[in-house]
């Protein structure tokens, strides 16, 4: 007779305590990684696990000395994680209000988790399943809750709370997506999660739209969320002080001074100048050269040497905004 597959499991006990919530992921990163297709699930799990975790660890109402177990089985190709404490209680899911500090883990379970649940036993125990990202999820006999369309709120708070637990928003992006499938809202979402304005995150979003998210391949959340990411989409506007706005006025002299320039260098400024990143902006023009025949070179120089000097007026100006503005001026002496 063939051998029964048996699941690839792991346990472990930590110290009931929310310092050691880390220590958890640290077990799982490790778990995954000796596994052959381990790296599809890391995303989720991990902030799956943070979840139950820390759930546990604050909420139980076991003796301080007691311990919480984690356990991780690879069942098919279903993630199994299992958190257990010694508590008699048993994890609610309700939905937090926009100031409430805390309240959010378990939305985010229920958002990103195939399936969760909690089963009392000795102790407590909640678990969750994940199918990773590129795994297709079984046709069940009615629509999954998780793929019931979310209100904007909803995925808001989700997306914020995947952002404080240390999701990149690209990842944060492809936690949303792939559980709801609702690529634009979920794309807002981490985009109002980051503090972008409705209005700009709108046109941002708009000028993306059908090539990334109107129609987007199963199993591509992650990499639309990199792209999403690459463009800019996600990017945090800052305020810029008056020398910051003045310096970014003679970067727009400069580049109409070039007498032309390459889309991606465009780009490049426009990401630089929303998140006050002017030391990249300046660094990238001083390595540039104004056209022969449609650009102005005297301006070009002249006013890349007073943007210049203007960003080494910083307390602790970058050593290569020294280094660029020496060649700037030489630049400009020898025209």
């Amino acid at each position: 007779m063939p051998a029964s597959r048996r699941p690839r499991t792991f346990a472990a006990r930590l110290d009931s305590r929310t310092v050691s919530t880390p220590i958890a992921r640290h077990l799982l990163r490790a778990y995954l990684t000796a596994l052959p297709t381990g790296d599809r699930y890391t995303d989720t799990a991990e902030l799956l696990l943070c979840e139950l975790f820390a759930n546990a660890a604050q909420h139980s109402d076991a003796p301080d000395d007691r311990l919480i177990e984690v356990r991780f089985a690879l069942i098919g190709d279903r993630l199994r994680l299992e958190v257990h404490d010694a508590g008699t209680g048993h994890p609610s899911l309700h939905l937090a209000t926009p100031d409430q500090e805390h309240g959010r883990g378990l939305l985010l379970v229920d958002a990103l988790a195939e399936r969760w649940g909690h089963c009392p036993r000795t102790g407590a125990a909640a678990s969750a399943s994940s199918s990773g990202p590129s795994s297709p999820p079984p046709p069940p006999s009615s629509p999954p809750e998780s793929h019931v369309p979310m209100r904007q709120p909803c995925l808001t708070t989700l997306a914020r709370h995947a952002l404080n637990r240390g999701a990149s928003p690209a990842q944060a992006y492809a936690l949303l997506a792939r559980r709801t499938q609702q690529p634009l809202p979920s794309a807002r979402a981490v985009c109002l999660a980051l503090s972008i304005p409705l209005t700009e995150a709108t046109r941002r979003l708009n000028d993306c739209y059908h090539a990334l998210l109107a129609d987007p391949r199963p199993g591509s959340e992650a990499d639309t969320g990199e792209l999403l990411e690459a463009l800019g989409v996600f990017d945090v506007p800052v305020t810029l002080t008056p020398t910051e706005r003045a310096v970014v006025d003679l970067f727009l002299i400069a580049v109409d001074a070039m007498g032309g320039i390459r889309p991606g260098h465009q780009h490049g400024l426009d990401r630089w100048f929303t998140t006050g990143n002017l030391t990249a902006a300046y660094l990238s023009l001083a390595a540039a050269h104004p056209l022969p025949r449609t650009g102005d070179p005297t301006t070009y120089w002249t006013t890349l040497v007073t943007a210049g000097e203007l960003l080494t007026t910083a307390p602790t100006p970058d050593t290569r905004l020294k280094l660029a503005l020496i060649r700037c001026r030489s630049q400009a002496t020898t025209l």
